[in-house]
């Protein structure tokens, strides 16, 4: 068994008005995410069986969307 953490990618700036769990990745934070996926998924064991969990908080789920279109599988 193999088991990855991955962090969500940068978010933008918190506003005070603003609910947390909305902040979204930034156009740098979705690149390097991209990148790093594409590194981990030359990393991972062939024909393993793979799962993504996310954080409901809308970076996470941007991040793990990521993730997910590199190694082929749905969040």
């Amino acid at each position: 068994m193999v088991i990855v953490l991955f962090r969500h990618g940068e978010a933008e700036d918190r506003v005070d008005l603003r609910d947390d769990g909305l902040r979204s990745l930034t156009a740098k934070g979705r690149k390097r995410t991209k990148k790093m996926a594409k590194i981990v998924n030359k990393l991972l064991p062939r024909k393993c069986k793979i799962q993504i969990w996310s954080s409901p908080l809308l970076r996470a789920l941007q991040t793990a969307e990521i993730l997910a279109e590199q190694v082929g599988v749905k969040v």
